[in-house]
């Protein structure tokens, strides 16, 4: 009984505890907070080349057909995971529409989880003007 009220009365190691418990937390946060800012870059970059492509191939000057269109798309996208997209351009009733889709990985200790971000663009058919 007397060992028992020495040892919780005993505070050595409580900060270390602290640590352990708070650390864990933290870095928990601080790589979940990473891993959303690079799927929030992945959505942005695919949507900007989902947009230049589709404005691409309304001017029809360098993207001439659906192939030249994925192509310029897939240089436009900025890769910062292992994943690739694919883009598919197709002539819709709002002019040349091109969409892009991917699959992102987060990776974590126990697992992963794919999540599907997906974009779309449409641009009228125009003509370049020389001036």
């Amino acid at each position: 009984m007397r060992l028992f009220h020495q040892l919780r009365r005993d505070e050595q190691g409580a900060t270390a505890v602290e640590f352990a418990l708070l650390s864990t937390a933290f870095l928990g946060l601080m790589f979940a907070g990473i891993y959303a800012s690079m799927m929030g870059f992945t959505a942005a970059s695919l949507q900007s080349a989902t947009e230049s492509a589709a404005r691409c191939r309304a001017m029809s000057v360098t993207c001439t057909d659906a192939t030249t269109t994925q192509n310029f798309a897939a240089t436009k996208f900025y890769k910062i995971t292992g994943n690739a997209p694919t883009f598919v351009s197709t002539t819709d009733t709002c002019g040349n529409k091109v969409t892009g889709s991917m699959n992102f990985t987060m990776f974590y200790i126990v697992g992963s989880k794919t999540v599907s971000i997906s974009s779309a663009a449409c641009f009228p058919t125009q003509t370049a003007s020389a001036s």
